[in-house]
């Protein structure tokens, strides 16, 4: 995607959903410049995919997105940290997930995006489910 476009969705994206803009932003306050990036990118990517579905959907607002985010915290609490249970967990959670598909590209994504560190791809990973999951709900 060419760089007049992205800055073109993202400033629709801004007046569109102001809220999810900043939850971003906010979200991003660890990572380096290529991870807040990527989250950004993602996020625009989330709202393409799920504006253009069948649901239409209000203004999201940012406390909505951070009760969502506390809900998904407070969700893998309960996830293994065996690897291989974790792989496990993965896989129940796509095959119930009501947006697996927007999901799985996500995971894809993070999984094999080398600009972002080990240690920071799970905060992306649940702030992206977060955001995916406040859509849906609409």
């Amino acid at each position: 995607m060419p760089v007049e476009e992205a800055g073109e969705l993202i400033l629709k994206m801004e007046e569109e959903q102001p809220g999810m803009v900043n939850y971003l932003l906010q979200s991003s306050g660890e990572l380096n410049y290529a991870e807040q990036e990527i989250l950004l990118y993602l996020g625009m990517v989330i709202w393409l995919v799920m504006a253009k579905g069948e649901k239409e959907f209000p203004q999201i607002t940012q406390e909505e997105l951070e009760q969502s985010l506390e809900d998904n915290f407070k969700a893998i609490r309960n996830i293994p940290l065996e690897k291989e249970k974790i792989e496990d967990w993965t896989i129940k959670m796509l095959e119930t997930y009501p947006q697996p598909a927007v999901l799985a590209f996500v995971l894809d994504t993070l999984v094999g995006e080398e600009r972002i560190r080990e240690e920071n791809k799970g905060q992306i990973f649940v702030h992206l489910k977060a955001l995916i999951d406040r859509f849906d709900k609409e």
